[in-house]
């Protein structure tokens, strides 16, 4: 494991809509990740060699190429900035 308790606890910035004074495991099925400060269900630990949050600060479904957890504004999985048509 990781170290990291499964079961996790956070509190909700209301400014930013982030997850704040995380306790816990934010991915307790992944032995790399325990992190995930936007809830999209993507870790925050870069250094890992899982799929990591390349939007880690902004909610996002993005899970094509290699950029993982950033907005996908039509959901096809391609993040709007790799998308070249984000909206259809």
């Amino acid at each position: 494991g990781d170290g990291y308790g499964d079961n996790h606890y956070y509190d909700i910035d209301p400014v930013t809509g982030l997850y704040v004074n995380q306790t816990g495991d934010g991915s307790p099925l992944d032995s790399e990740q325990w992190s995930d400060m936007d809830g999209d269900g993507y870790g925050d630990n870069d250094q890992a060699g899982t799929r990591y949050d390349d939007c880690p600060y902004t909610y996002g479904l993005s899970s094509e190429n290699d950029r993982f957890g950033c907005v996908d504004n039509d959901g096809d999985g391609w993040a709007n900035e790799d998308d070249d048509y984000p909206f259809e």
